[in-house]
């Protein structure tokens, strides 16, 4: 005898643009995309048997996920956690999402190496020190050892500027030691290298063992 049931509620979940949770027989039943929702023609009061529903769901997820991949792909690069991050807060499961990745991987369009060297080069040419680099690279899921082969990779290309060029370029009109160090601090320098180079572009002598940086 097949099984039935109804869906009794398609509930977008918190914190997430994309994601529903299906709710057959008002019971949870499944967290999938909108997207997969849509290509199914979901609605709540629709009759569904649970076992053909759920392969029809597994199947469309696949299709919808690698789409909306190549769709983000289109606008910017990510890195592979990014990537993975995305479609799982699309509300992909985590099966589907890995499966896609690794096609993704394979298929050249996913390059954590890649995304690595050029943010890397980005951020430097923009003027931003290493702290700031490790620290988004950081924030991509990429390795320790990535982030660095990536900095020296960007640092032999010729990008980035070191803190004493930036202080040059960064000062102000008014500016103190203090105030020209932190803004070189929060631009990712060290800030013993952005104390230094603050006073040796403003012509300052005066040796300090402590270095509080200014809010400007």
């Amino acid at each position: 005898m097949t099984q039935s049931g109804r869906i009794t509620e398609i509930e977008q979940l918190p914190g997430s643009r994309r994601a529903r949770r299906i709710w057959v027989d008002d019971a949870p039943f499944r967290v999938t995309s909108a997207a997969v929702v849509k290509a199914l023609s979901l609605h709540v009061g629709d009759e569904v048997d649970p076992g053909e529903i759920l392969q029809q769901l597994e199947e469309a997820e696949r299709s919808a996920a690698r789409d909306r991949a190549l769709k983000l792909l289109s606008y910017h690069d990510f890195s592979t956690d990014m990537m993975s991050r995305k479609l799982i807060d699309d509300g992909y499961p985590q099966a589907v999402v890995e499966a896609t990745v690794r096609r993704l991987v394979d298929a050249g369009l996913l390059d954590d190496a890649r995304y690595a060297e050029a943010v890397a080069r980005s951020r430097l040419r923009a003027g931003y020190g290493p702290r700031v680099v490790r620290r988004d690279l950081a924030r991509a899921g990429l390795p320790e050892d990535l982030i660095e082969r990536a900095l020296l990779a960007a640092a032999d290309d010729g990008f980035g500027e070191d803190a004493a060029s930036a202080a040059r370029r960064l000062a102000r009109p008014g500016d103190d030691v203090r105030r020209l160090a932190g803004r070189l601090a929060r631009r990712g320098f060290d800030a013993a290298a952005a104390y230094e180079a603050a006073r040796t572009a403003l012509g300052d002598d005066e040796a300090c063992d402590e270095f509080p940086l200014s809010d400007d």
